[in-house]
């Protein structure tokens, strides 16, 4: 079906806190298309309340260098899937670029309907687009009282991925899991955020740690922690208020 024209209608105000490098909320909008986009990454996308009523014959993202049209980079949905793009409702997202290609290297980010040739929104990317920066959070809110863990820095490298340098944990504590969360102070329950990888490889100088849940970033977390995987009893511990750090 050809797309109505772009309807007015109130904008949900946009959420506080840092999600990212601002682009802007999708432009020239069709088929019930809202969002706030965000640079997460050098290669990836983060979509904040992102809705769009999924009637759209063969929708799917892209990027492109050039013009708004089916010729740019057809991207894959936050599942990493290929399908046509389904409904969504006040979602929160991820998309990623492959391939090596990075945000920087485009100048819009849409959602194309191939079939009607039509765009249902996009932003533009600045020529100079500001990519996230690395963060060091203060060493000295690592907490571990009995001294099983210690590191010499905590590296927030982007909105998704954290980075412990010179990370040592004592032999002796051997089952544990990091995890992440959003509550005032760390607790090891079902809400607590799972982290890739769930231990520091053995040997490793430096940590390299992901969240596993594509739908958050570290500006919505407030603590990391190690977790005793039998006492669930927290022992060291990065209580830096994260959300503030940005």
């Amino acid at each position: 079906p050809e797309p109505d024209e772009p309807k007015e209608h109130s904008t949900p105000s946009e959420d506080p806190g840092y999600h990212g490098v601002r682009l802007g909320p999708f432009e020239n909008v069709f088929h019930g298309v809202f969002g706030y986009v965000y640079v997460a990454n050098e290669d990836t996308f983060r979509i904040r309340q992102f809705s769009y009523d999924g009637q759209g014959p063969q929708t799917f993202f892209y990027v492109s260098n050039d013009k708004i049209d089916e010729n740019g980079v057809r991207l894959k949905d936050e599942n990493g899937n290929t399908e046509e793009l389904k409904a969504y409702n006040n979602a929160d997202i991820m998309i990623k670029l492959e391939d090596g290609k990075k945000v920087s290297e485009f100048k819009y980010f849409y959602i194309y309907c191939v079939q009607a040739t039509t765009s249902f929104g996009h932003v533009e990317i600045p020529a100079n687009v500001e990519i996230p920066k690395a963060m060091d959070l203060d060493i000295n809110n690592l907490q571990s009282p009995d001294h099983m863990v210690d590191a010499i820095a905590v590296t927030l490298v982007d909105t998704i991925t954290v980075k412990i340098k010179g990370a040592h944990v004592d032999e002796k504590f051997t089952d544990y899991v990091i995890r992440a969360g959003k509550s005032d102070h760390p607790v090891d329950d079902q809400d607590a955020i799972d982290i890739s990888p769930s231990m520091i490889p053995p040997g490793a100088k430096t940590a390299t740690l992901t969240l596993t849940d594509d739908d958050l970033a570290w500006p919505d977390l407030k603590w990391i922690a190690f977790f005793d995987a039998k006492t669930k009893r927290s022992r060291p511990q990065s209580c830096s208020p994260i959300l503030n750090t940005w």
